[in-house]
């Protein structure tokens, strides 16, 4: 992983040496291993949330996919057309 490469040992040793003699450099490296740090933090950040955008897409595709399956209103008026009431039809009947 990524934050297991700024630490290494040896370059801790060196760091100890550069603190001593010259503090400024060091607090620089101090400085841009704190910011490395956050920046690592921040990309897996973004990695999880692409991951989640994803999922979320694809779980929207889906859904889209069975409602395009599901009949419209169209069909709910053909089948009430269809459904004419008895009492409409009785008078017919009663005629045969």
């Amino acid at each position: 992983m990524l934050t297991d490469r700024i630490i290494l040992q040896r370059c801790a040793r060196r760091w100890r040496k550069l603190e001593g003699s010259t503090p400024a450099v060091y607090e620089m490296l101090m400085k841009c291993q704190a910011l490395q740090r956050r920046l690592i933090a921040t990309t897996e950040a973004c990695v999880g949330k692409d991951a989640q955008i994803a999922e979320q897409e694809r779980l929207h595709l889906e859904l889209k996919a069975v409602l395009a399956r599901q009949p419209g209103p169209e069909a709910a008026l053909h089948i009430s057309a269809l459904q004419v009431p008895p009492t409409s039809r009785s008078p017919v009947l009663l005629q045969l």
